[in-house]
Parts: structure tokens; sequence; C-alpha cells
């Protein structure tokens, strides 16, 4: 779910699956770059429909809750800022009480990403930091307020993104898109293509148009390059080279579609391993094995107790016993312990800090 000026999309294990072949296809175009919404006769010709009947089936996607927005992806540590994740077991809690923490939390100006969960933890959620020091200041201002509520919590540093994607690539099993179709100026697909995720960089410097630029992108992937020429008061041909100039320095990574998986017959889980005192080049080879597993949707590297995070979506127990237990049989010796959770409902993804933002909205 995304942050869209003080606003929450929730996605919840809600209806059954409710997918055909055809919006598989669009579903998988746009998992690419979602930014093919605008053009509906070109997702067409890739999906063997009318421009029309694309329209109407993105609609309708939209209003079943299969797709619930559009943002993206920005590498916050070219802007100054750290990711630190936080896991919070709770205790003597109500619901309410959950409610009121999670709420305050959504309107918090430095939080990322916010998930309820089943399993070791209750709630996670990531800080966006100046500094280790900025970090723990805002951490402990939020346990003045709910601490007495937290039984228990881990917490660790990003320091590398292996994997980000919108759809694992096991939905689109046996999907052959048409690549030659996706080159649109608009969707920026050839900047785009076979770029890394560069996120161990230092920090680029950006002005105030930029900055506007990727918070309007932030909250809505989709919006034309005119409308967002109106809002900062530019050309869109500037608009344009902005963005491909973000693209090319690894401010933007990607413009994906928000998809409530649980839709489409999954369940998302989030995985954290913790690794045996190993060689570096030993967790580069585990790293490297997540990051190109078709079950991934992210795979993170990180410092603390939990050495890699991996978000993965399954069709049932059985799928998930079968990844688990593949993981211990190729790495037995340099796992130590795999913590699982169950991904109950995501509140915020909030890609760009608020208390960055220092422009007025015109």
């Amino acid at each position: 779910m995304v942050y869209l000026s003080g606003k929450t999309t929730e996605i919840d294990y809600l209806g059954e699956p409710k997918i055909d072949l055809k919006n598989k296809k669009i579903l998988a175009v746009l998992s690419q770059n979602c930014r093919f919404k605008l053009a509906p006769s070109q997702v067409g010709k890739i999906v063997g429909l009318s421009k029309e009947v694309v329209h109407y089936r993105i609609k309708k996607l939209e209003k079943e809750g299969i797709i619930k927005g559009y943002y993206s992806v920005i590498n916050t540590r070219k802007i100054g800022f750290q990711i630190f994740f936080v896991y919070i077991e709770l205790q003597n809690i109500s619901q309410t009480k959950e409610n009121e923490i999670i709420d305050k939390l959504i309107k918090h100006p430095s939080t990322h990403y916010i998930t309820c969960c089943f399993g070791k933890y209750d709630i996670l959620f990531d800080i966006l930091a100046n500094s280790i020091d900025d970090f723990d200041k805002i951490l402990r201002e939020m346990f003045k307020e709910f601490g007495q509520y937290v039984k228990h919590y881990e917490i660790s540093t990003l320091l590398d993104v292996l994997k980000y994607v919108a759809l694992m690539e096991s939905f689109s099993k046996g999907i052959n898109l048409n690549k030659e179709k996706f080159q649109y100026d608009f969707t920026f697909m050839k900047d785009l293509e076979n770029k890394k995720i560069d996120y161990t960089s230092g920090k680029f410097n950006l002005d105030g148009k930029d900055f506007q630029i990727l918070y309007f992108l932030s909250n809505n992937s989709t919006l034309q390059l005119k409308q967002i020429a109106r809002k900062i008061n530019v050309s869109s041909d500037t608009v344009k080279y902005r963005i491909k100039r973000l693209i090319k320095h690894n401010l933007i990574i990607g413009f994906y579609p928000i998809i409530n998986i649980s839709m489409l017959g999954y369940h998302n889980y989030g995985l954290f391993l913790e690794l045996n005192n190993i060689e570096f080049e030993e967790k580069k080879k585990i790293l490297n094995y997540l990051a190109l597993h078709p079950d991934a949707i992210f795979c993170l590297k990180s410092s603390g107790q939990y050495e890699i995070t991996l978000n993965v979506a399954v069709k049932n127990n059985l799928h998930l016993y079968k990844l688990i237990n593949d993981l211990r049989q190729r790495y037995p010796e340099q796992i130590k312990k795999i913590e699982i959770v169950l991904i109950i409902k995501d509140h915020k993804i909030a890609f760009l800090p608020m208390r960055k933002i220092k422009f007025t909205q015109q």
C-alpha cells in the first residue's frame, strides 16, 4: 500500500482469486512498468486486446482492489537517508490500542513501510533517518508513546537491495511479452532496462524541482509528463529530461503498481535469515540465489540479528515448506535460523519522507 498525502491504502486477504489470462497478462505488463497504463493501445498490442478493452480491464482491476495504486521506488540513500528496520513483539494490548499505535506510525513523517503480521513479531516498520543517532532519537521518541506495550524488539540497518519487483516471476511464468513493444519514451523503459540497483553509493545533490518530481511520482507514478509540468511550472520536456537524469543516477529504481497478491491466490511472507559466522563470498552466494528466486518480491541485505530480509509470495503452506526446506538443504551450515511471519496487512509505503518536502504544492 502507499501513503498518499495522509491517506492509507490497505492490502488485505479478502477475496477469492479473480484473474483470467488476459488480466494476468495486463498485470505482468504493468508490473514491469506501470506507466504503460498511460498507453492502453500499446498494452493491447502486447496482450492481444483493443485499447478500449485494456482501459476497461485496468479500471476494473482497480475497482475490485487488485490494483491498489501506483508508486515509484526511490533510492533513499541517494537523498541522504538510511533505512532502519524495527521488528516489534507486543504485550498486554487491545486491538484498539494496537490500532492507535499503527495510526501514529502511519502519521509519523519518518516511517517508510509499516505492516502487521502473524508470527514472532506483530508489527514491522522501517524508519528513514539521516544517521544512526537520528534513528535512535526517533525510536526513543516513539517508545515514549507506546514502549510499555513492546515486549521485545529487534533492529537492523539496510545495507543493500538485491531485488525489488512488483510481482514475483513465478506469477508470470509462461507469459511471453514482446519486449520490443515496451519502448515508449514516456515510460522510460529503455532508461530502466537492465539497470541494477545501486544502493551502496553516496548522496546525490538534488534541487527543489527534482524533489518535487520525486514527490509527485512517489505518490502516483502514472502521472503524465504534462501533469507534472503544470504542478511544478516547467515544460514537459524539462520533466522528461529530469526524470531520465534521476533514473541515470539511480534515484528512481522503477514505476510499480501496488498489487493485492492475496486476490491472485497468494500469501505474502516475510523471511528473516540469521546466518552463522561465514565468509563474505558465502553470504554473497546466498543473496544472489535468493535475488533470483522466482517467488521472491524483494531481497535485502542488512546488518543486525537478521542479515537477509526476504519477502516471498506462495500459494499455500506446502509451497512455503518447500521453499524453506530448499533453503535449509542448500545452505545447512550457513543459515543459523529462519524467522517466518505472515504479512497480514500493509499500512504504508512512503519512499519520500514527508519531512523532506518543504515546497508549496500548486
